[in-house]
């Protein structure tokens, strides 16, 4: 089998030498005794004083402005920082008051669950002297007439009592 890559690469016979270092081509001419990568003769490298003050200038207005920037964004950076901080102490707030809430509505429906266990208890207890007197005996024995924390129910209490008394 003919090896590819040794017949395509025109380079391929060439073996580098390991004793020769290497060399830079020279370059022959005449650069009039100068070195040819410095500047031309006659040329000044130095500017015209006015265009270097407002190159200065510029440059200081630069400067200042990248400092202004810098500022800037420090400061932005400590107000998101800050920002950021609050959202997190009222998301901790807010999850502590939901917590608190369902503690007490929880603690509250237990309570009126207990309550209401309590009077249907009682009821039934009651059930039996309910069989021997009126209808609006029973009605008015079921009605709490100490009753003040609803709205005013006060007329039709007394329509209950009334009822209560005619039909003895």
């Amino acid at each position: 089998m003919e090896d590819f890559y040794s017949s395509s690469d025109p380079f391929a016979s060439v073996e580098p030498s390991s004793n020769q270092a290497y060399q830079p081509p020279i370059f022959e001419g005449n650069f009039g005794g100068q070195d040819p990568f410095t500047s031309p003769a006659g040329y000044s490298s130095d500017l015209p004083q006015e265009i270097a003050l407002e190159e200065k200038e510029e440059i200081e207005r630069q400067a200042q402005r990248d400092l202004e920037n810098k500022e800037r964004q420090k400061r932005l950076m400590a107000k998101d920082a800050k920002e950021i901080e609050q959202k997190e102490q009222k998301r901790q707030q807010a999850r502590s008051d939901l917590k608190k809430f369902y503690e007490d509505r929880n603690k509250a429906i237990y309570t009126t669950s207990q309550l209401n266990l309590t009077k249907e208890n009682e009821l039934k207890n009651n059930k039996a002297s309910y069989n021997d007197s009126t209808s609006w005996k029973k009605v008015a024995s079921m009605i709490d007439f100490k009753d003040t924390d609803r709205k005013d129910q006060a007329r039709m209490k007394s329509v209950l009592l009334a009822k209560k008394h005619e039909s003895n």
